[in-house]
């Protein structure tokens, strides 16, 4: 019995230290916690799991676009200082009209420039949509942070003085999925709120590369230097995408690792009802400088698309080829097919939104003018806050606790009994 316990409280202890540590990633805000967030707008209705958190529109280069999180218990990141990064996800209406003036930041003070690490606004380094960053903390200015009680999060920008506001309006951006981790094999898949679930789907199965599961959606992978994805067939039950063809969008999640091995040649994308590539076919020209490294949110419209005689209502083929210089990874996730209202038109226009709750914080008041020219971060203006979301680590801590103390009184009762 004492042999049995002691193999018991060894085991046991080794299962604590693994749930302590089972996950790679810690979330640094919780997008669902509405109190914790001020100066921003919500963007998901009250049912999804998560949600994003967007600035307040506007050209004016002597206000300023922000958006803040305030957790009341602080996230430890602490293990991921030497080798980790900060996860965001960003989206950007008019990455045009954004300055270089602009920060994103974490500190252990509760309030900003105080006890801060933080990172340049990525002005020029992101596209217009939804862009997924991950900032190196050893690459971060920092001024005396405690990564063992990160409690605030801030990211303000500036606009840009003279920028062009006739195709995406006044800029504004929006954040989701904030979470500190490592950077490894795994590639972390922009939030599944993202989406929409009333589409056309392509069933991704049906393609060549090597298949793989992401998020529970399938996808394909292709690692090459003659990169081509495609069917390994034509479908035996072609699909009809004739209601799209006027006005309608084909919308797909692309991962690349390698940008910069594309040519400059044109690439293609293609749907034919000719059961081949170059056969009745509708394509779209994908060119390098649309795309970066990571996850590449792609809307296309119909109208915008060559056709070559293509019959929309027996669609049954799909081919997408890109020239590159050096084996490149392409992954291709959720093709699908829809109306303006379906995809609530995103990024045509802007993400999709819903009136702030009644407990939202208001937005911050624009800082004064001097801001813009001095260089120096706004003000801060927060709510109230509420605590983060940490309760899965908890049980997951009480569960290892109590496992432990049932294990020392096995233990404890067996030196008992031999007494």
């Amino acid at each position: 019995m004492k042999q049995f316990a002691k193999i018991l409280l060894v085991i046991t202890l080794i299962a604590a230290m693994l749930a302590v540590s089972v996950s790679a990633v810690t979330p640094i805000a919780n997008s669902a916690d509405k109190k914790g967030w001020s100066a921003g707008k919500l963007l998901a209705d009250e049912n999804e799991v998560m949600y994003a958190y967007q600035s307040n529109a506007g050209h004016d280069p002597n206000g300023v676009l922000t958006i803040i999180y305030k957790p009341t218990e602080p996230v430890d990141i602490s293990k991921y200082v030497d080798d980790g990064y900060f996860h965001l996800m960003v989206y950007v209406n008019n990455p045009d009209a954004l300055s270089t003036n602009g920060q994103i930041e974490l500190t252990s003070s509760g309030q900003s420039d105080v006890e801060e690490i933080h990172w340049m606004a990525p002005a020029g380094e992101v596209v217009q949509g939804w862009n997924e960053l991950f900032l190196a903390f050893d690459e971060a200015e920092d001024g005396g942070v405690d990564f063992t009680k990160i409690n605030f999060f801030r990211f303000y920008w500036f606009p840009a003085d003279g920028a062009d506001l006739e195709e995406y309006g006044d800029p504004y951006f929006a954040v989701a999925d904030l979470h500190a981790a490592f950077y490894g094999d795994d590639i972390a898949y922009p939030n599944d709120n993202i989406q929409w679930d009333n589409l056309t789907y392509f069933d991704m199965s049906t393609f060549n590369g090597a298949t793989t599961d992401l998020a529970g959606k399938s996808s394909v992978t292709m690692t090459s230097d003659s990169l081509v994805i495609s069917q390994t067939g034509a479908l035996a039950t072609p699909i009809d995408l004739s209601k799209y063809e006027s006005g309608g969008y084909l919308h797909m999640w692309m991962y690349i690792e390698g940008v910069e091995n594309f040519t400059e040649t044109e690439g293609q994308f293609e749907l034919t009802s000719g059961g081949a590539c170059d056969v009745d076919e509708l394509t779209f020209s994908v060119q390098a400088a649309d795309l970066h490294d990571g996850w590449n949110e792609i809307i296309w419209c119909f109208d915008d698309a060559a056709q070559f005689n293509a019959d929309m209502s027996a669609i049954n083929y799909v081919r997408f080829y890109k020239h590159v210089t050096a084996p490149t990874t392409v992954i291709i996730r959720d093709l699908s097919f829809g109306t303006e209202e379906e995809m609530d038109m995103v990024p045509e226009t802007e993400p999709p939104a819903t009136e702030p709750p009644a407990t939202e914080a208001p937005a911050t008041d624009a800082p004064a003018a001097e801001a813009e020219t001095t260089g120096e971060a706004p003000a801060d203006d927060t709510a109230d806050t509420s605590s983060s979301n940490n309760t899965t680590y908890i049980i997951i801590a009480v569960v290892a606790v109590v496992v432990i103390a049932v294990a020392v009184v096995a233990v404890i009762a067996s030196k008992k009994k031999k007494k």
